[in-house]
């Protein structure tokens, strides 16, 4: 499970909570933070977004939780 967000609301807050309660919840399940993306929102946002499919493959990704605010 990957962690996205754009830095722009709580999600500092939010990710390690729902975090510990997937871990909690589902063994064996690993979490790949959103440190690891960067900031999803901002000037470099088309290269790093172009780029999420490659990030999430290589990682062995299969769900992600997005935190984008509008």
């Amino acid at each position: 499970m990957a962690f996205l967000w754009d830095y722009l609301f709580r999600g500092d807050e939010l990710f390690p909570v729902l975090s510990d309660q997937l871990i909690g919840r589902f063994d064996g399940i690993e979490i790949v933070n959103y440190d690891e993306f960067g900031n999803l929102h901002g000037a470099d946002e088309k290269v790093r977004v172009g780029r999420l499919p490659d990030d999430l493959r290589n990682r062995g990704v299969d769900a992600v939780v997005s935190g984008m605010g509008c």
